[in-house]
């Protein structure tokens, strides 16, 4: 199929039980399949709710002579920076293996590029696992930049920390 046999759109509330079928065959790609704990009906509220700003967007690729049917996904949300402003994230990139050759990655991150700039974002920040010398490639072609050369490292708490450190929060005025 051509590359107009495929259309990039944003994704819909009904779409969201293929995002996640989606965002799981990218955990299982990336050995990280046991790490998935949303839910379909999760990631409809937090992307479609009824009160309030999404706490994502996404974009996706969609057959044009099968309407509906996702063949790939950009998950992505604003973050902030006190010294540049809005930052586009991207949290999650991917196309079917079977659709891979059809410029539906680049496609995508062009759809999310176009977004982040009428959503007034000075960048788009994202991680790769380590081991995928394609996957660095194909977004340095891309013209991203890898900031783990110039001293940044991503850094996480979650879990029993991520308690822990909650349970140091102290109303307020009251001191720490």
């Amino acid at each position: 199929m051509s590359e107009s046999g495929y259309r990039i759109r944003l994704a819909v509330k009904d779409d969201c039980p293929q995002i996640l079928n989606l965002v799981q065959e990218l955990l299982t790609e990336i050995k990280l399949a046991t790490s998935l704990v949303m839910t379909a009906a999760q990631l409809a509220e937090d992307g479609f709710p009824r009160h309030g700003p999404p706490a994502f967007t996404c974009h996706v690729a969609e057959r044009r002579d099968v309407p509906g049917q996702l063949v790939g996904i950009c998950l992505h949300y604003v973050t902030y920076s006190a010294h540049v402003g809005r930052t586009a994230y991207l949290e999650d990139l991917y196309v079917v293996p079977a659709y891979r050759g059809h410029r539906l990655g680049a496609r995508l991150m062009a759809a999310l590029a176009d977004w982040a700039r009428s959503h007034r974002c000075s960048r788009i920040n994202f991680t790769l696992p380590d081991g995928n010398a394609m996957v660095r490639r194909f977004y340095r072609q891309l013209g991203a930049v890898d900031l783990t050369a110039d001293g940044w490292h991503l850094h996480r708490i979650t879990g029993d920390a991520l308690s822990r450190l909650g349970d140091l929060h102290r109303p307020e005025g009251d001191e720490l």
